[in-house]
């Protein structure tokens, strides 16, 4: 086959998903957002400065990759290496106490379990109970429950702009945020989870920084705003932001 009919065809081929993007796609929010990730490869600015990028090997020097369940993701959800990186953290610092935005089919969940002391407790929060089902059929919590992790973990339910999170406030040693992706959610999750964070040693983790523009946009202006927040970064190679000390250590 000529060298050039291989390019004929991938050249072909984009100019008709170029066209789709910018015209039937612009119409779906899957769409948009593809869109703005295009926009930025062509060096379009982005909302404010990007935040640093640390490597998971510095964050948690030593670690193993821990123990790792359920790899096999779902649309939206932790890839394989981001699923490592969540569970080194949570293997080096040890937590007693997790909370966790944004429960969906429970799959962070139950690693969170998984890897934390055996007398730790997972809290997670979502729009329905444990059993419950969402749009689209699926299943609140159905990675975890029934197995050996689900006496670890409380399924609590409610939207998280209106849900009283004063029972935790100063408690938590790790929070993972993955719920909402509007710029009002997740500024609302992140000062939530600033407040439940026990002392200078523990770890906030977000999903979907630079993929999602809500989440982009409200972690790059929380990181302008200096203080507490200068300590955001990115986790090399994935779609993670973490704010905790540079070398993550057990807790005191």
């Amino acid at each position: 086959m000529p060298p050039l009919v291989p390019f004929a065809r991938r050249y072909l081929f984009t100019i008709g998903r170029c066209a789709r993007l910018l015209t039937l796609d612009v119409l779906r929010h899957s769409g948009r957002q593809r869109l703005k990730r295009v926009a930025r490869v062509f060096g379009y600015p982005r909302c404010g400065a990007q935040l640093p990028v640390a490597g998971i090997g510095k964050l948690t020097p030593g670690a193993e990759a821990g123990r790792l369940l359920d790899l096999d993701p779902a649309p939206n959800q932790l890839t394989a290496f981001e699923l490592i990186a969540v569970c080194r953290i949570t293997q080096v610092l040890r937590p007693r106490h997790i909370f966790e935005f944004g429960t969906h089919e429970g799959r962070t969940t139950l690693n969170l379990a998984a890897n934390s002391p055996d007398d730790a407790k997972v809290y997670t929060l979502d729009l329905a109970p444990a059993g419950g089902r969402l749009p689209g059929g699926t299943i609140v919590g159905q990675r975890y429950l029934q197995t050996p992790y689900d006496g670890k973990i409380e399924q609590l339910h409610g939207n998280s702009l209106d849900f009283d999170f004063s029972s935790y406030a100063g408690r938590m040693d790790l929070v993972f945020v993955d719920a909402g992706h509007s710029i009002e959610c997740v500024t609302n999750d992140s000062q939530a989870a600033a407040e439940m964070l026990r002392g200078d040693g523990g770890v906030i983790i977000w999903h979907d920084y630079r993929v999602i523009d809500g989440v982009t946009r409200c972690l790059e202006r929380l990181y302008g705003q200096g203080g507490l927040w200068r300590r955001l970064k990115q986790i090399e190679g994935t779609q993670l932001a973490c704010l905790g000390p540079d070398a993550i250590r057990v807790l005191a």
